[in-house]
């Protein structure tokens, strides 16, 4: 695979304008500059078209509308849209570090076969952040089990069998002909058929 130059984010809200405001806050402290910041919405959601129109920005921000129901349909209409060469997908509740988005193009510029990238995310419970550490992420038993620890992991890099969605990125190479199977619910829909994810 090429060596990847740009990197874009993608954020899918529905009738959460406070998150999703504050999150792409968040997103100008970012130390590596983006491509693309598309943003996933629902063309009944008002109150949230309102709330971005009324957000003063530099941000290169790409709005895009799915009608259809659900996070795996708002994503796969991000997916879509995307024309950068990393596309790194957040929730609408999320602040990442400044160096980030830094940190993922690099890792995929070191690593050719490397088709998708996750990293912990710390979880607030609304007084503490949960910072007790697991050893085993994102990984799926012979039976069927996920073991997902990625808000626990810690460490170094390791390859995981799948990714969860506050935080995963995927080289645009590989999600070229796939999208997220509309059939999958809840704690299954971050699993695709791209081989060799690691987690940060």
């Amino acid at each position: 695979m090429k060596t990847p130059e740009s990197i874009g984010v993608l954020i899918a809200s529905y009738r959460r304008p406070v998150p999703l405001v504050t999150c792409l806050e968040s997103l100008t402290q970012q130390i590596h500059p983006f491509y693309e910041v598309i943003v996933v919405l629902r063309s009944d959601d008002s109150e949230t078209r309102q709330a971005i129109s009324n957000l003063t920005t530099t941000l290169p921000l790409k709005i895009v509308f799915a009608n259809v129901p659900g996070t795996v349909a708002a994503r796969n209409a991000g997916l879509d849209a995307c024309t950068s060469d990393v596309l790194a997908i957040l929730d609408d509740d999320t602040k990442p570090h400044p160096e980030w988005l830094k940190r993922v193009l690099a890792r995929f510029q070191e690593d050719p076969m490397l088709g998708g990238l996750g990293g912990r995310d710390r979880c607030f419970d609304g007084h503490a952040f949960d910072d007790r550490q697991a050893s085993v992420v994102g990984r799926i038993q012979w039976y069927g089990r996920m073991i997902g620890n990625h808000h626990l992991g810690f460490g170094e890099i390791r390859e995981v069998d799948f990714l969860k969605g506050a935080n995963m990125s995927f080289r645009s190479e590989a999600f070229a002909n796939l999208r997220f199977d509309q059939r999958l619910k809840g704690k299954g829909l971050n699993r695709a058929k791209i081989p060799h994810f690691q987690s940060l």
